[in-house]
């Protein structure tokens, strides 16, 4: 898991998370925070955009985008979930729901969405052309 602090972003691994995948995946969640300030990482960004973007550096085979197979509902549906203590974490479906809603988006594009989210525009507004 990856936490945040007022000073530091802090990644915690167990021993099922000890390979790159989990790794990626818990550097791009802190990455997403240490870019954005702590406002906007609780007011701005949904569960869903947080996680689809640890999956996307997530190569184990469940994420592989072959071996996906979701609906556009179960993708809506997932888009709807915004706590991250909401997110159903025990269930793969909504991690590759999460994938699915943010494979559009370019990485570079992120970081500069990400930016005008910190200078007071709304996630809807800067994510809107992505999804």
């Amino acid at each position: 898991m990856q936490n945040s602090g007022f000073f530091r972003e802090c990644i915690f691994l167990g021993p099922k998370g000890v390979n790159v995948d989990v790794i990626a995946h818990e550097l791009v969640h802190a990455e997403v925070r240490h870019i954005t300030n702590i406002f906007t990482e609780f007011t701005k960004l949904p569960a869903w955009f947080i996680e689809g973007t640890g999956i996307k550096v997530d190569y184990r085979a469940p994420f592989l985008i072959e071996n996906i197979d979701v609906s556009q509902e179960e993708v809506e549906q997932i888009k709807s979930v915004f706590f991250l203590s909401d997110f159903p974490n025990t269930n793969v479906k909504y991690y590759q729901a999460s994938l699915i809603a943010v494979e559009p988006m370019n990485p570079k594009d992120m970081y500069r969405a990400l930016q005008r989210l910190n200078n007071g525009e709304q996630f809807e507004d800067v994510f809107n052309e992505f999804f």
